[in-house]
């Protein structure tokens, strides 16, 4: 029995059923209302260009600097950009990988929202609508017919098309960041770029699919995306590890998320590039046993 053609974003929730990782944003055809409850708290919604003329980067950045009690600025603008961009990044990277697909970002379809503390939670994209290579439905499994999708001729007009859009959609808001905190924008934008490589990596893990072809795709995003102008110091680059019949792979980010100068008890990172790659193999390999190197459980 023919199963009915899904639209494309669809179709990418269903490809990430199985992933036990997936922080993926809401994806409807409607707006939200301006205030509801969620899980007993009150929620406030605005679409993004409204929240940055409304001061909402500054109003929801005081609210996690009181909700982390922590001091330090660079772990702090690490912090906000996780919660401002965690989906958004994996919603762009898992659909560029797994479907070949992105989503259509912008500051007038892109809503955040705030709970009643001010803090930030889970963002929606609303009318949510995507490009997809040339194609059809038996190949691809998704209706290219529909409006909303916009149907582009390869890979690399893909990719342009999905950094142009990221570029407009996040920059304001990384700028407004910077702004009001001081922290570079090349480190802000490290955390967009190394989410970018480990929000494929992941995936290709668990799915037990070849991660260095997942790693080499995302470092093909990647240079697209640093040619249309987001900046970045130093981008992620893969480790080997373990046994060397049978090695696993992982990354290690371009950019420190700071949390060892937030929490001196924390020490760096497994994926820290401040750590020496002699110090940080046998962490791995407690981390990915052999007979796990399918199975990681990590958000990177």
């Amino acid at each position: 029995m023919a199963t009915q053609p899904l639209a494309p974003l669809d179709a990418l929730v269903d490809a990430c059923a199985p992933l036990p990782f997936a922080p993926l944003p809401q994806l409807t055809d409607e707006p939200p209302a301006r205030h509801e409850t969620q899980d007993g708290r009150a929620i406030t919604w605005y679409r993004a260009d409204d929240f940055l003329a409304a001061g909402g980067v500054p109003d929801s950045y005081a609210a996690m600097v009181r909700r982390e009690g922590v001091s330090y600025r660079p772990a702090l603008a690490m912090r906000y950009m996780r919660a401002l961009f965690r989906e958004l990044t994996f919603l762009l990277a898992a659909g560029l990988y797994l479907r070949d697909c992105a989503a259509e970002l912008s500051g007038d379809r892109l809503w955040l929202s705030v709970d009643e503390d001010g803090c930030l939670r889970t963002p929606r994209l609303a009318p949510a609508r995507a490009a997809v290579l040339a194609g059809g439905p038996d190949d691809r499994g998704v209706d290219v017919e529909r409006p909303e999708v916009t149907v582009l001729a390869d890979r690399a007009e893909l990719h342009g098309w999905a950094s142009e859009r990221l570029i407009a959609c996040a920059g304001p808001l990384i700028d407004e960041l910077h702004r009001h905190t001081r922290v570079g924008r090349r480190v802000l934008w490290g955390y967009v770029f190394d989410c970018l490589h480990f929000y494929m990596l992941n995936p290709a893990r668990w799915l037990g699919a070849d991660m260095t072809s997942a790693w080499r795709r995302a470092e093909e995003f990647a240079e697209v995306l640093g040619a249309s102008g987001a900046p970045t110091r130093k981008k992620p680059r893969m480790v080997t590890f373990g046994e060397a019949d049978r090695p696993g792979v992982w990354a290690v980010r371009g950019t420190c998320c700071f949390d060892y100068r937030a929490d001196p008890e924390h020490g760096y990172c497994v994926t820290c590039p401040l750590e020496r790659d002699e110090v940080r193999e046998p962490r791995l390999v407690t981390a990915f046993p052999s007979s796990e190197y399918g199975m990681a459980r990590s958000d990177g």
